[in-house]
């Protein structure tokens, strides 16, 4: 399973034109749930007519849970004999890291 992981992630999302374009759309969605969350909280309540335009802070943090899901799954130790060494220093670095840290500001406590 790793080995399949460790492919998608080399071929699919670092040696392709899809990583950059994934790091910036996932920084616009964590400061677009910034951005919802401190509207939010100038209001002091949750609008409810903000769910019907996509404004739904609670959706957004689910959105970015689920998306952080996917790229852990990814996070996989490097194969020492494959072409593309150290991949996993740059997508830690460029993605998992700032969406982790982002995870566990924004997102709610699970008891």
């Amino acid at each position: 399973r790793d080995i399949g992981r460790l492919m998608f992630r080399n071929h699919c999302l670092l040696d392709s034109r899809v990583f950059r374009p994934l790091c910036l759309a996932a920084y616009a969605l964590v400061h677009e749930v910034h951005r919802v969350g401190e509207k939010e909280a100038a209001k002091g309540e949750v609008d409810v007519q903000a769910e019907s335009c996509g404004e739904d802070r609670f959706g957004l943090v689910e959105l970015l849970e689920s998306f952080h899901g996917m790229i852990v799954g990814c996070d996989v130790a490097d194969d020492n004999l494959s072409s593309s060494k150290h991949t996993k220093e740059s997508y830690e670095q460029h993605l998992v890291s700032p969406m982790t840290a982002a995870v566990n500001r924004m997102a709610d406590w699970d008891l």
